[in-house]
């Protein structure tokens, strides 16, 4: 009986609590773009980059069921310091009109290999690419989303792919099948 008071005392002194995602990205390899260039200011990109026309990439989709000041954070991991970029896009990502849905963005949070902003939001679906400056720019990073609600993240593509040919698998060796594919 006196740990349920507990709880419930707990559960009164943080009625609030902020969400977070972290994820790592690899752009190597990746499809590539004509990147936006992200407003001094913050806010919607004002253009197309000259430098960066040809910038490999990944995208990253999210939805978020609360309102409010989330905050997006890109570290370069390897190599050190490549020079990451980071844009936010509201619905969807089209790589063939790269200002569509733009947002937001950021080159440099402090220092070369780290990109990042604060964007207030509604509640929806986003996406965050990662990309580089110059069109050489590409490598891992580490990725982290946080704000006052939840973040759900939507699986890649390839993870979707492994998880339902390792259900086919299950099942093939659930019901005596061959398991060659």
């Amino acid at each position: 009986m006196r740990n349920r008071y507990l709880v419930i005392a707990f559960a009164t002194l943080s009625p609030l609590h902020a969400g977070s995602f972290s994820y790592t990205v690899v752009t190597t390899g990746q499809p590539t773009f004509n990147r936006p260039i992200a407003n001094p200011v913050g806010g919607t990109p004002i253009g197309l980059s000259i430098v960066g026309t040809n910038v490999a990439y990944s995208a990253r989709t999210f939805s978020i069921d609360q309102a409010g000041t989330y905050t997006f954070n890109s570290l370069s991991t390897s190599p050190v310091n490549w020079d990451n970029y980071t844009l936010l896009y509201r619905t969807t990502f089209n790589p063939l009109n790269p200002l569509l849905n733009a947002i937001d963005g950021n080159d440099d949070l402090g220092f070369i290999g780290q990109s990042g902003f604060s964007s207030t939001l509604t509640i929806g679906t986003y996406v965050l690419v990662t990309t580089g400056y110059n069109n050489t720019d590409a490598g891992t990073a580490g990725n982290s989303i946080t704000g006052p609600g939840n973040i759900t993240a939507t699986p890649e593509a390839g993870t979707m792919a492994m998880f339902g040919l390792g259900l086919i698998l299950l099942g093939m060796k659930k019901f005596g099948k061959p398991m060659s594919i």
